[in-house]
């Protein structure tokens, strides 16, 4: 593989996260794995119990996508610049 080759079989191309549920599968999304967690695991929340708290961390949520969404495009756009003859 080359450098910026990723093993489909570890991680999804541009994926932070991976996690593996309980019957076996994987989701790669990083809200999913967040609310899967809350339904499954309420016993101990990651989000705040009260709405302005779950609208904060929802915000920062949003925010963080944002930024690693640009991060990604600026990798795949450099890597494509370098490419080109």
């Amino acid at each position: 593989m080359g450098q910026h080759d990723v093993d489909p079989t570890i991680q999804s191309v541009g994926e932070a996260s991976r996690s593996i549920l309980e019957d076996g599968s994987s989701v790669s999304e990083s809200s999913y794995i967040l609310q899967y967690l809350e339904l499954k695991y309420p016993e101990t929340p990651l989000l705040p119990k009260d709405v302005d708290g779950k609208l904060e961390a929802r915000r920062f949520e949003v925010l963080c996508d944002g930024v690693c969404d640009a991060v990604v495009l600026t990798f795949f756009e450099d890597a494509r610049r370098s490419s080109q003859p």
